[in-house]
Order: C-alpha cells, then sequence, then structure tokens
C-alpha cells in the first residue's frame, strides 16, 4: 500500500506540480450557494477557504445568504459557492472567484475596502472565520 502512495506522489509531481503537496477533499455546494459558471471565463481563478468554527458555520452561512454574498456581487466579485468541506477539514467552507486579470482583483478588492459595504463583510466574517487561506489557480483546459 505505501509503494503504491510513493508511485502516485511521483506521478503527481511529474504530472502536475500544482497538485504536489495538496490534500483530498470534496466539497458541496451549500443550499445558498450559486454553481461556478462553465466553461470558466476568467482568466484567474482564486479559491478563498474560510476555517470556521463548526458552531458558527449556521451564523456563518446565515450572513453569507442574506447579507455577504449580495455585497461581493454588488461591487463587482464573480463569486461561485460557498462551498462545504464535506470529506476533509469540516470547518472549510470555500469561494471561488473570478477574475480577468490579478489587476482587476486589485482594483476590486481596493474599491470594496475603500466601501463600507467592505468595512461590513470583513467585519463580520472576521468574527465567523479567523483563518482565510486564499490561493491562486488557473482554470484548466478540462474545465470547457
Amino acid at each position: 500500500y505505501k509503494r503504491q502512495n510513493e508511485k502516485f506522489a511521483e506521478f503527481v509531481k511529474l504530472r502536475d506540480p500544482l497538485l504536489d503537496g495538496e490534500d483530498s477533499r470534496f466539497m458541496t455546494l451549500s443550499s445558498s450557494g450559486s454553481s461556478p459558471a462553465l466553461p470558466e471565463r476568467a482568466n484567474f481563478v482564486i479559491h478563498e477557504t474560510h476555517r470556521v468554527p463548526l458552531i458558527r458555520i449556521p451564523q456563518y452561512m446565515s450572513f453569507m445568504r442574506s447579507v455577504g454574498l449580495d455585497l461581493l456581487e454588488k461591487h463587482g466579485f464573480d463569486v461561485a459557492g460557498p462551498f462545504v468541506t464535506t470529506i476533509g477539514t469540516w470547518s472549510e467552507v470555500t469561494h471561488v472567484i473570478g477574475f480577468r486579470s490579478l489587476t482587476e482583483r486589485d482594483r476590486l478588492l481596493r474599491d470594496f475596502y475603500a466601501h463600507e459595504d467592505g468595512a461590513i463583510y470583513v467585519g463580520r466574517v472576521r468574527e465567523l472565520a479567523p483563518d482565510i487561506t486564499t490561493r491562486l489557480l488557473y482554470p484548466a483546459p478540462f474545465a470547457k
């Protein structure tokens, strides 16, 4: 069994360095979430993972459903999700955000943070999700 894992790890390193060291996880779209558009239209895709203590998940989802996602959309963010992890770290909630360029991302974030809506969003997310990880991905050709 261990030898098979070593062979697979070597295959992954040769096949796709972006996958090296990644954990396997399965996610499902939350009941209030929106599906990603396929084929992906963005040149860059960000996976933003919020680690929400399990006891706060209901409040987090309620905020996203009633306020959070609308604020992001209002300010031009192309968000799919939230996706909840069903296999992996249970407290992970992932948003998939598409951008035409990294310059567009910087502009949207700067404008959002300068607006009172950004303060509302960031303040509540900080209360509910004390740990956030952002990963930059490129759309994969197989998604087209």
